[in-house]
């Protein structure tokens, strides 16, 4: 019989050669991954980052890499939700894809937040991959609260401490995701960003108050949360999406000495039996979703080597 530790790493590997870990899920019981995963390799990572110098992103066009993308006559990154589908794709006339033919919220139209904007993030992370399903208990732990006045001048608080067990369209690392590398081509997370290694991964239910109140909508909502390398810089190339930048940049133009951390709402809210609910608008904010970056960012924690300040 094969031992405890080699059935573990059989299933870690698959998980991450697969980028699937649902598929694993699957044929495993909730109870193994429990003994497998929490107990035999003892899984328990704790992150904690707080961040100030915010900008929000309004709506606008991305640009759309080929080495993502593919061209006109061989076209890739089309998978649902994570990829950009072909009639939302604009092309030179010459066979090279340019940008989203609709406005999303990882365009280079910025405006800067004030003082006022803060970001306290802890997690802990002991559930590797997604469990069954949007219901089942995940091991995974997050304290979240965000602040900032948005450029309309209304106050925006966001919390969260509920993670997601299970992802709808790609793996959620059952809520919480240490030292990972996602977006670009991984199929880990929308293929717009560029692949990324990220030191906090988080997915959960976020609630947001606008200037003190609740509005209906706005709770269960899904939150990603991410403290990366840098992937936006003045200096990257604007491309044909254009903006006032900072720009998102290519796979070639992450900055693996800076350090980012992105808030993103998009426009999916979970029910109350757990499943998910595409299509529902952040509600009072006048545009569907709501992406803030802050550039100020210390990060603490197990598995690094001191506090890091970027």
């Amino acid at each position: 019989m094969e031992s405890m530790t080699t059935r573990a790493l059989l299933l870690l590997t698959a998980a991450v050669l697969g980028g699937w870990g649902s598929q694993v899920a699957v044929s495993t019981s909730h109870q193994e991954i429990d003994t497998v995963f929490a107990s035999d390799l003892d899984l328990d990572m704790r992150r904690k980052a707080k961040a100030r110098n915010a900008i929000w992103m309004h709506p606008g066009p991305r640009n759309l890499d080929a080495a993502v993308f593919g061209t006109v006559a061989n076209p890739l990154g089309t998978e649902f939700m994570i990829g950009v589908p072909l009639y939302d794709r604009l092309d030179d006339g010459q066979g090279n894809w340019t940008t989203t033919a609709l406005p999303n919220f990882r365009s280079n139209n910025t405006s800067a937040l004030g003082s006022d904007a803060v970001a306290e993030v802890t997690v802990r992370d002991r559930t590797p991959v997604d469990l069954p399903s949007f219901t089942s208990v995940t091991y995974d732990e997050i304290d979240l609260t965000i602040k900032f006045t948005d450029p309309f001048g209304r106050l925006l608080e966001v919390t969260c401490n509920k993670a997601l067990p299970k992802g709808p369209f790609h793996e959620f690392f059952g809520g919480v995701g240490t030292n990972l590398i996602q977006h670009g081509r991984t199929g880990l997370g929308g293929k717009q960003a560029p692949q990324v290694f990220s030191y906090i991964s988080l997915y959960g239910l976020a609630q947001l108050t606008i200037d003190g109140a609740l509005l209906p909508g706005n709770d269960r909502r899904l939150i990603h949360v991410m403290v990366t390398q840098g992937i936006r810089d003045a200096n990257n190339d604007p491309g044909s999406a254009g903006g006032n930048g900072p720009f998102m940049g290519t796979n070639t133009e992450v900055n693996r000495d800076d350090l980012e951390l992105h808030m993103v709402l998009p426009s999916i809210r979970f029910m109350p039996s757990g499943m998910p609910q595409p299509n529902s608008p952040v509600v009072g904010v006048g545009q569907e979703y709501i992406h803030v970056l802050f550039e100020d960012v210390t990060l603490s924690g197990t598995g690094l080597k001191g506090v890091i300040r970027r």
